[in-house]
């Protein structure tokens, strides 16, 4: 390994699973942590199955997503303040037992296409919410899936660059990174040289996980070297 090699920037590689059986998919394909939901995972009854898993994965929970589950409105006339607060609560005691997560969390808002969401739904407008607002501990998070349906272009990872946490990705049609044609080594290189310091997950919709995640994982490590990126040994080949 040469000294230029040791000193390329590292992009942690996830991926986002649904439960144990997802998790056992991906410990062995190299990538670096698991990505769970926590509005159904975390919070669903099977948490009792996946938390020992998650305990003593070598892949780690290192990150988790959909916060809130669809039927906990934080805004108009149906908000139940208290219905919030309790879930929240149990949702950051259950992260602290049983994921990394919570050790130094940081909150990242993520914008989401029209399609699924009436706010937020460019990096860009996620970016000046937080400013705006003054919110000391927010970041963001850059979804390439939702940025490509928006039409925003990857300067948005410019303006936004002091606030980027972390990102997903997957391919276009939203299927795993690998089977479509979006510029996933375009995206990846932005983040380079914004000087993004966050991960990236792979988050899409599977046809078979267990056949097309160890490729998808694959396809994105070679894409973060093309991108300069280095990336882990975890599967035994040097960086």
């Amino acid at each position: 390994m040469s000294l230029f090699e040791r000193n390329v920037r590292q992009l942690p590689l996830g991926c986002c699973v649904a439960d144990d059986v997802q998790l056992a998919v991906i410990e062995p394909t190299g990538a670096d942590y698991a990505e769970p939901p926590v509005a159904s995972a975390v919070m669903g009854a099977g948490f009792d199955s996946l938390r020992p898993r998650l305990k003593t994965s070598p892949t780690p929970a290192r990150a988790a997503n959909v916060f809130l589950p669809g039927d906990l409105p934080v805004v108009g006339p149906a908000v139940d303040q208290a219905r919030i607060e309790a879930y929240v609560g149990e949702a950051m005691a259950r992260l602290a037992a049983g994921t990394a997560v919570a050790n130094g969390v940081v909150l990242a808002v993520e914008p989401l296409r029209r399609a699924e969401s009436n706010v937020l739904n460019s990096v860009r407008e996620a970016a000046a919410f937080v400013r705006e607002r003054g919110i000391a501990d927010a970041r963001v998070l850059a979804d390439l899936y939702h940025m490509q349906e928006e039409g925003e272009d990857l300067g948005a990872l410019d303006d936004s660059a002091d606030l980027l946490a972390h990102t997903h990705v997957a391919d276009s049609g939203r299927t795993p990174p690998g089977q479509g044609d979006w510029d996933l080594e375009g995206f990846l290189e932005r983040l380079r040289t914004v000087g993004y310091t966050g991960a990236c997950s792979i988050e899409c919709i599977w046809s078979d996980f267990a056949a097309e995640a160890p490729a998808a994982v694959a396809h994105m490590r070679s894409v973060a070297e093309r991108a300069g990126w280095g990336v882990s040994a975890r599967d035994g080949h040097q960086d």
